[in-house]
């Protein structure tokens, strides 16, 4: 079942466990997603000292994680606040789409080069092509996340079982963090091979952004399409698929720790678990229903 287009009950208003889930996930992941990055920019892993590696983890961490939580939070409060509209996934993607584009090109720049934060990125970028620079990637970004997601909670779900059925009648759909963590892991593994090109296209416009070096012969920037067309000609479709081992790798433990994260906090909120409990239909009251207890 579908986060995106289908009709799940939430188990609250608010998305603050599915932030708290992501931004530990994303910590503990963050040594991968470097390497990643690094790859897919230059095509070879970053030669760093021991120190070099722990300078580089301790600078970006804690942006990463914040970051994350914060945008999980908002999707999952968008997604809950307008339920049972169809249309709740897709506006809360949009929404979040605001802020997740801009941080996501900033923090590819962070693990690929030595700036010190995302904003020092991001005041870059806008200087040099000014605020669009930021939103380099925007479709391939949401095309991105809409399939990652969807992907990920249809294989989660079809395995666990769906929070709710069409009708809004609720269902138990909680599992234990073991089983979080294999399901998690195959789920998440299958969206990242199915959307790395994108990932690596991304990776590419934000570090060109960011560097000044993909501008054409007529002094234009690059488009996602053009871009597409540089690294296919340059290294062969296969360049698409840099560090696809790291981004599966690093994306089915963070699926596999935020599933196991999210049905932890799951089992410790009673008012999660209230709203799951179905609920029978309202009848009228009969006159023995209002016979005094003993």
């Amino acid at each position: 079942m579908s986060i995106i287009t289908s009709p799940c009950k939430p188990k609250a208003p608010s998305g603050w466990q599915e932030g708290v889930a992501r931004g530990v996930s994303q910590a503990l992941t963050y040594a991968i997603e470097i390497q990643k990055t690094v790859e897919q920019v230059y095509g070879r892993g970053p030669q760093w000292t021991p120190g070099q590696w722990a300078s580089n983890v301790g600078r970006g961490i804690w942006q990463s994680s914040l970051t994350a939580g914060f945008v999980y939070h908002a999707y999952f409060t968008i997604y809950n606040a307008l339920y049972p509209s169809p249309w709740a996934g897709a506006v809360a993607a949009f929404a979040t789409s605001v802020v997740k584009v801009p941080i996501g090109n900033c923090m590819r720049v962070l693990q690929a080069t030595s700036a010190p934060t995302i904003v020092h990125i991001g005041i870059n970028m806008v200087r040099k092509r000014g605020p669009a620079a930021l939103y380099s990637g925007y479709f391939l970004s949401l095309v991105e996340d809409v399939i990652e997601m969807d992907v990920r909670m249809r294989i989660y779900y079809a395995l666990v079982g769906p929070p709710s059925d069409a009708g809004g009648t609720a269902s138990l759909a909680t599992a234990s963090p073991i089983t979080g963590v294999m399901i998690g892991t195959l789920a998440g593994s299958v969206a990242a091979a199915v959307t790395t090109p994108f990932d690596t296209m991304r990776s590419q416009l934000a570090f060109m952004n960011n560097s000044g070096t993909h501008r054409m012969a007529n002094g234009k920037y690059m488009t996602s399409i053009q871009v597409l067309g540089h690294i296919c000609k340059k290294n062969g479709p296969l360049a698409l698929y840099r560090g696809a081992h790291l981004r599966a790798t690093s994306i089915g433990l963070k699926a596999a720790l935020y599933f196991a994260c999210l049905e932890g906090l799951k089992a410790q909120d009673p008012k999660a678990l209230a709203i799951e409990r179905p609920r029978s239909p309202k009848s009228k009251a009969s006159p023995s229903s209002h016979v005094a207890a003993p």
